[in-house]
C-alpha cells in the first residue's frame, strides 16, 4: 500500500524516466542517488506522511478486503485510510488477525490478535500450515 523501498522514481519526474523502476543496488554507488535518465535526484517509491496514496493502489486495497482471511501486520492501526481496511474486511465477513508488537486500536476488533515480532509469528504460521498441509496429504494418499 505504501510502496517499496526497492522502487525508485525521478524526483523531477523527468520525461525520460518511467513512473517508477526497480533498483536493488546495495550499497548505493552515489549518495544521494541520481536518476539514470536525467541525472537529477531520485526518491524511494514510497508514500511519505502528507502524501496521497495512489488512487489505483487504494482501490486495490479495498478490493483485497473481500477475502476469507485478512491479516494486518506491523501497523499502529491509527493512520487512515490503512487503518480502516481491517474494519472493511470484517464487514465483508473475513476472519481477521492482527500481528503486532503491541496492542493497537484494532486489537479489540479482530478475531485474533497476536503480539510479538511479525517475522516470528508469520514463520510459525507458515510452519503450522505446512504441517497441516503435509498431514492432509498423507491422509489423502492412504
Amino acid at each position: 500500500m505504501h510502496g517499496s523501498i526497492w522502487e525508485v522514481a525521478c524526483w523531477a519526474r523527468c520525461a525520460g524516466s518511467p513512473l517508477r523502476w526497480q533498483d536493488d543496488t546495495v550499497p548505493l554507488p552515489v549518495i544521494p542517488p541520481r536518476c539514470t535518465y536525467c541525472d537529477g535526484l531520485i526518491r524511494p517509491g514510497v508514500v511519505w506522511f502528507g502524501e496521497a496514496i495512489d488512487p489505483e493502489i487504494l482501490m486495490r486495497c479495498h478490493e483485497a478486503t473481500r477475502c476469507d482471511v485478512f491479516l494486518t501486520v506491523g501497523t499502529s492501526a491509527v493512520v487512515y485510510p490503512a487503518a480502516s481496511l481491517v474494519q472493511e474486511a470484517l464487514m465483508h465477513g473475513a476472519f481477521t488477525a492482527e500481528m503486532n508488537l503491541e496492542a493497537t486500536p484494532a486489537s479489540s476488533l479482530v478475531d485474533d490478535a497476536l503480539h510479538g515480532p511479525a517475522e516470528l509469528i508469520l514463520a510459525e504460521i507458515d510452519e503450522r500450515l505446512g504441517l497441516l498441509h503435509g498431514s492432509a496429504s498423507l491422509r489423502g494418499s492412504r
